[in-house]
């Protein structure tokens, strides 16, 4: 918004008084506008429990991969989870894939 207001600004005035006139009332609008009081979308209790769930170590609370849709899993199933899809390496690899990665 400050670019908004520093290129009306800059503009040499006396050109046009209509022009002139209305830059002056849309500046002082933008300039004296407060923002809009903000109102929670969740009640108290619901806010209460987000935050319970938030800090309860015994589960974890992730993205769906698709949907848009929130997964919340005990620990133990989420490290099941993990390691059926990832496996720790003997060996560092990075440098032969990042050759790779260079080539292409």
């Amino acid at each position: 918004m400050n670019h908004f207001l520093h290129f009306f600004r800059s503009r040499a005035p006396g050109r046009d008084p209509a022009l002139d006139a209305f830059i002056k009332a849309a500046t002082k609008g933008l300039m004296t506008c407060q923002p809009r009081k903000s109102f929670p979308n969740i009640c108290t209790e619901e806010k209460r429990a987000l935050k319970e769930l938030k800090n309860n170590a015994d589960i974890i609370i992730k993205p769906a991969d698709k949907g848009g849709a929130v997964v919340v899993l005990n620990i133990t199933d989420y490290i099941a989870e993990c390691t059926t899809y990832y496996c720790k390496l003997n060996s560092d690899t990075s440098k032969k894939y990042k050759k790779v990665l260079v080539m292409d």
